[in-house]
């Protein structure tokens, strides 16, 4: 377990900290935010899924005064997670990072109650950016396929069985493949990152996680995509930033941290 829990009686309430106001701690700061990310969070685990987390915590009066923003990652046998300085979160929420933004749906997920505003308002604040977003989803597609063949330490088994990393290539389908849902399903993030059992959408990103298909086949999907995804460029491109939003909620952000320090 990463963090420190303290109240006793949590092992009798499964952490649920979010209704009790029980305090977690890394590295001596409070975590504001525990959410899962990864396949939990899209219905897409099977027998090969980690655990992932990240956290999200409250910075020190040494943070501020030395101008650090805190940051962690560590990867476990069982569980990898990263920490993040909540200061940043409306930085990274606003570039439209869906790996960041789907912190707030996360299927497991814990947080503090001096941010329930912030998981009340997730619909809102998953359309910060929504032009950006575009922008950023196409940018991560790219990333990911310059790793199709490079493979890492829990990787490297799928490009030498397959000839390409699966699990790289399943979310370089996923990004541009959320592009659409997103605009189909209305601008709801949790529908469009949700994939339903019994779909084509959910039985292509399983097949290609799973090595069922070619490393051409794979290329032929990824192209259709990527078309498809281009022509809903213009849709994103037409929505207007919510900069009210940011600024409210870096505010917010800033209200929670001066509020501690004040404590």
């Amino acid at each position: 377990m990463p963090h420190q829990v303290y109240n006793w009686m949590v092992y009798f309430l499964d952490y649920r900290f979010v209704v009790w106001g029980y305090v977690m701690i890394i590295d001596g700061r409070k975590v504001l935010l525990k959410s899962s990310v990864g396949s939990v969070n899209y219905n897409l685990t099977n027998k090969d899924s980690d655990k992932d987390y990240k956290y999200f915590v409250m910075p020190t009066f040494d943070d501020i005064y030395n101008g650090k923003y805190f940051s962690k990652g560590v990867v476990g046998e069982e569980v990898d997670y990263t920490v993040h300085d909540v200061r940043k979160l409306t930085h990274l929420l606003e570039k439209g990072n869906i790996n960041f933004i789907e912190v707030l749906f996360a299927n497991d997920m814990e947080y503090d109650k001096s941010i329930e505003w912030l998981i009340n308002n997730r619909d809102m604040y998953s359309t910060l950016n929504v032009p950006y977003l575009y922008d950023a989803c196409i940018g991560t597609h790219f990333q990911k396929m310059k790793l199709l063949f490079k493979g890492t330490s829990g990787t490297q088994k799928f490009v030498d069985m397959f000839g390409y990393d699966t699990k790289q290539a399943m979310c370089a389908y996923r990004m541009l493949d959320f592009i659409k849902r997103f605009v189909y399903f209305h601008f709801d993030f949790k529908k469009a990152i949700t994939y339903e059992d019994g779909t084509k959408e959910k039985a292509i990103l399983m097949g290609l996680k799973e090595g069922r298909y070619t490393l051409t086949q794979f290329l032929d999907l990824k192209d259709e995509a990527l078309e498809v995804a281009r022509g809903y460029k213009d849709t994103y491109k037409q929505c207007a930033k919510r900069d009210k939003a940011v600024e409210g909620m870096a505010q917010n952000i800033k209200g929670l941290v001066l509020d501690a320090l004040r404590k």
